[in-house]
């Protein structure tokens, strides 16, 4: 574990598995892509990282800098390799006490892991299913990726258990929000449309990066509620996230048939082949 103390990241003892983090989901976590010596999206992420701490009252004075966090984040990297690498960072509140924390500190840790990511995925089959047994509801913290994360654990069990590849969640609206590990992104004439932040998905990297940088080239992204009866008429969906980037989306169960057509022209215009 580790903290910013005195302008510097120094190491602190590590408690056992951090117990307000393990008892009460106390914390939240970023999921990001490092390659070729460098973070992907890191001022997104920075951006993110101070909205989680807003939203979760973490005291910010023990958020490092930004340069001092990102320096530190590539530390964890090897020398004079470029290869993939996924940095798992966690921030958690750093205190005793039960739902009533005694302090606002923060310790934080991170691991970097090699990855081989097949980014703009598109497999032979990818097929999805609404998960329907628990809704999510918007709140400021539902934007972000808090370590409180049991209904997408839940929905990737189902997922599991009825044999589809990913699984869409439900709002307390019966909208669609997202998947398990991504947002959701339907194209229907050519017309790209994904949740609102009001209808609870994560404030996603990639969905950020994808809405800015295609507005950019005069092509928008309407951000509108989604049903089933969207996702049942759309004719592409691709799902989005960090580590993973575009993945097309073949079907839904083995009844809906998806293209791909246009999912390939964004990626050219993002320049994701």
């Amino acid at each position: 574990m580790y903290k910013w103390v005195n302008n510097t990241i120094s190491k602190v003892p590590q408690d056992d598995l951090n117990k307000r983090a393990a008892k009460y989901g106390d914390g939240f976590f970023e999921t990001i892509l490092a390659s070729n010596q460098s973070i992907q999206h890191y001022d997104f992420h920075y951006d993110r990282i101070v909205k989680s701490f807003g939203y979760l009252y973490f005291d910010t004075l023990t958020l490092p800098g930004k340069d001092e966090l990102k320096a530190w984040l590539l530390s964890f990297l090897p020398a004079n390799d470029f290869n993939h690498h996924k940095i798992s960072l966690h921030f958690q509140r750093d205190a005793i006490g039960q739902y009533a924390p005694s302090s606002n500190e923060v310790i934080f840790c991170a691991a970097a892991t090699d990855i081989y990511p097949s980014r703009n995925n598109d497999t032979a089959n990818y097929r999805i299913g609404i998960y329907a047994a628990n809704r999510k509801f918007p709140n400021p913290i539902a934007s972000i990726k808090s370590s409180n994360a049991l209904i997408y654990v839940l929905a990737a069990a189902w997922k599991n258990m009825v044999g589809v590849e990913d699984a869409l969640i439900l709002n307390h609206d019966n909208h669609i929000c997202e998947a398990t590990s991504s947002n959701i992104f339907i194209i229907k004439d050519q017309k790209i449309s994904t949740p609102p932040l009001r209808d609870a998905p994560v404030d996603g990297i990639m969905r950020r990066f994808i809405i800015e940088t295609l507005a950019s080239k005069n092509v928008i992204v309407i951000e509108k509620s989604i049903t089933d009866k969207d996702v049942f008429e759309a004719d592409e969906i691709f799902l989005t996230n960090t580590i993973q980037g575009i993945q097309s989306v073949t079907s839904f169960g083995d009844v809906i048939q998806y293209k791909n057509d246009y999912t390939e022209e964004i990626r050219r215009l993002l320049a994701m082949i």
